[in-house]
């Protein structure tokens, strides 16, 4: 579709019924992608953004279900810094991992934050999840700049959820179950 597209900046798909395989491949001047709300677009979503290494900010409007499968979607993203997954069920292993620009993301009701899922993403700096089952263990291990983390409904943190969070000021207002 726009794969190896060298100049294209911004991609803005509001109507896209179709998300080829390796669309946005190698479209490495492609800052920010906003995507439809097509649900049944993300079958094998992991190559979907290789070489993606300008990308900035990227949107998953409502009706995304991304699983484990796709942890790498964001591998080649090293200047990610804006994401708004508000939609995303599960925040896999290690999604957002490595991200050292990343510095905004909104979640809305993630069932689970999984292992490692924003470790080492440096500069994450505020971060609210309405509603979520559990964060799992050393999924923000190593970020440094967190100040705020907001977790209003989580029932389940994971051991060294926080590794080196020892000053963030954590807002909690239900019961953990510490695992």
């Amino acid at each position: 579709m726009f794969q190896n597209c060298t100049g294209l900046a911004k991609l803005e798909l509001p109507n896209c019924t179709s998300f080829g395989f390796n669309a946005v491949t190698n479209c490495v001047s492609l800052e920010e992608l906003n995507l439809p709300k097509q649900k049944t677009m993300w079958n094998h979503s992991y190559n979907r953004l290789i070489g993606c290494t300008s990308l900035k900010k990227v949107s998953l409007p409502i009706q995304y279900e991304i699983n484990e499968n796709t942890n790498i979607l964001f591998l080649d993203c090293v200047a990610l810094e804006e994401v708004d997954v508000n939609s995303l069920k599960i925040i896999p292993s290690y999604f957002f991992a490595n991200k050292h620009k990343l510095h905004t993301v909104k979640v809305g009701a993630a069932v689970w934050i999984n292992k490692g899922a924003f470790e080492n993403c440096i500069n994450l700096k505020n971060i609210t999840i309405n509603v979520t089952n559990g964060i799992l263990k050393y999924a923000f291990n190593n970020c440094t700049s967190l100040t705020e983390l907001n977790l209003p409904n989580v029932r389940q943190l994971g051991k060294k959820a926080l590794v080196y969070g020892t000053t963030l000021p954590l807002t909690v207002l239900s019961t953990i179950a510490r695992r």
